[in-house]
């Protein structure tokens, strides 16, 4: 007999595990008169309710 639902583990289904990336890269350098810096990174993570995903982008 169906239940209508009512043994569902609705924390189980809106959740998950979360997966998290972070990737950076600089680089720096110079000469006696000059110098300079740059570096970039990428920030991605999941949240832990489905759909609820983050990703962030840096330049300097």
């Amino acid at each position: 007999m169906a239940d209508g639902g009512g043994a569902t583990d609705w924390q189980k289904e809106l959740t998950r595990a979360a997966i998290s990336n972070n990737i950076n890269f600089s680089m720096s350098g110079g000469t006696e008169n000059s110098s300079y810096a740059a570096s970039i990174g990428l920030d991605d993570q999941e949240g832990i309710l489905r759909n609820s995903n983050l990703k962030r982008y840096s330049v300097v």
